[in-house]
Order: C-alpha cells, then structure tokens, then sequence
C-alpha cells in the first residue's frame, strides 16, 4: 500500500482505538475519509505516520475533543472537516498555529472565541449552526 493516495474508510463503524497504520505504511497518503464512523475521540497514533496527508475528513463521528497537537506530525495538511461531530470546544494548540486552506465545521457547538481564532489561521471557513449567533470582537 506504499503508493496509497487515497484512503476512503468511511460507513465502517470505526472506533479510534481500532485504527491503527503501521509506519511508513501509507507514507505517500494525500487524502483520508474516515466519516460517518464512531470516533468519539482521534488519537495522535492514527495520523502520525500520515506526513504527506493534506485532506483529512472526520465527519458524523461522535468526535467530542481534539487533543493538544493533534496535527503537529502532518505538516501538509490544508483542509479538514470535523462537520457534525460533538465538539463543543477546542485545545487551542490542537492546530498548532497551522493555517488551513479550508476548515469545515458545520453543525458543532463551537463558541465565537474559537471561531474567530480560526479565522485567522484559514483561508475557507464553512460555519453552518443551527439555532446559533455567533458575534466577534478583537
């Protein structure tokens, strides 16, 4: 699987503790879809070994937290959605000042403090709440 693109796991029932790549393993992987699963969590170890990673997809998991520099070992990475999950808050080293081309995260629970500090990293922010107004001031 060393020259993988493009890894779709997504409708599998996945659990975070039962995701696992070995090293080097998918080192050229550019792209991963891991949504509609059950990753309450994501753990540092799926993704560690992902250097080459730029698109990562977490919709509908369930996820509640990202974990303090989470992404720090995907230096490429550029988009990602984490629509429809749980999180209600963010770390905020989870990105590690990393500036994304497109952050996603429609139907979260997110706070305006949050969404302002990502706006400043991102470059396509997609914001979809329902039933939330969101007001922002430096």
């Amino acid at each position: 699987m060393p020259a993988l693109v493009t890894l779709s796991l997504e409708d599998n029932l996945l659990v975070d503790r039962s995701l696992w790549f070995p090293a080097n393993a998918l080192n050229r992987l550019e792209e991963l879809r891991l949504g509609r699963n059950r990753m309450r969590e994501l753990s540092r170890d799926v993704i560690s070994g992902l250097r080459n990673l730029r698109r990562l997809y977490l919709r509908s998991n369930g996820i509640e937290t990202l974990p303090q520099g989470l992404f720090r070992a995907t230096p490429r990475l550029d988009v990602v959605d984490l629509s429809a999950n749980n999180i209600s808050r963010l770390d905020r080293h989870a990105f590690n000042g990393k500036c994304l081309r497109q952050f996603c995260f429609c139907y979260t629970l997110f706070t305006g403090r949050e969404i302002y500090s990502l706006l400043c990293r991102s470059h396509v922010l997609a914001i979809a709440m329902v039933g939330v107004s969101v007001s922002v001031t430096s």
